[in-house]
């Protein structure tokens, strides 16, 4: 069952005393509320993942799309109508392409059927494929990547078990507005803290868990050499 933000909301006032919204409109916490479901996205990039079908530009540089924050994985060519599934595609280093094709980004190369992806997390928004791809002609490919959550209206837009966080993360806010009394920043240290601990403990979680990791170091990454 979906988690409602009136639910989150109706906690958090409780809370902190302010059960009218007197202190704290409904309004200014609801603004904190999707301002944290935002937070947990950028620390946490699986927290809310969209998997699309994406045309590829031509050449080798492609985007990641508008409302993406990270790019998890490209798994598999989807031809050149979008729905036809076919090839695996591999992760590979840059460095290994440079080294053995230094001129991989030329058209000479062109193939609507990406064997590769490179990606660089100091470059999130942004990928590349090999090989290049022709124009015109483009072909599809199945993009998952971690996204931007639409701000909630009736239910949050995370996952249920993310709820707790959240409210440990409007807290934070709320007290932080009143930091100029020191039990206040306190208080606030105390729920952000509460909120990375959770989201720690969760990412922790979630690899104990992980059916991968029965596998080896190669297998882990999907075959990436």
């Amino acid at each position: 069952m979906a988690t409602t933000v009136t639910s989150i909301l109706t906690n958090v006032s409780s809370l902190l005393q302010d059960t009218t919204n007197v202190r704290w409109t409904l309004a200014q916490l609801t603004v904190w509320l999707n301002d944290g479901q935002r937070e947990i996205a950028v620390l946490k990039p699986n927290a809310y993942i969209k998997n699309s079908t994406v045309q590829l530009a031509a050449g080798t540089k492609q985007v990641v799309p508008s409302d993406g924050i990270y790019l998890i994985d490209i798994p598999r060519y989807l031809g050149t109508d979008g729905s036809t599934p076919s090839y695996a595609i591999k992760s590979i280093s840059r460095e290994i392409l440079d080294n053995q094709v230094p001129d991989w980004h030329a058209t000479k190369y062109a193939n609507v059927r990406p064997k590769h992806f490179i990606y660089d997390e100091l470059d999130p928004k942004r990928f590349y494929v090999y090989p290049p791809q022709p124009s015109p002609g483009f072909g599809y490919v199945d993009v998952i990547y971690g996204a931007i959550p639409p701000d909630a209206a009736t239910n949050i837009t995370l996952p249920d078990e993310y709820s707790p966080a959240l409210v440990n993360y409007i807290l934070y806010r709320a007290w932080t507005q009143d930091s100029e009394w020191a039990n206040n920043q306190a208080l606030a240290a105390n729920y952000y803290d509460k909120f990375m601990t959770l989201l720690m403990g969760k990412a922790k979680g979630e690899s104990d868990s992980s059916p991968n990791k029965a596998l080896g170091p190669m297998e882990s990454q999907g075959g990436k050499k």
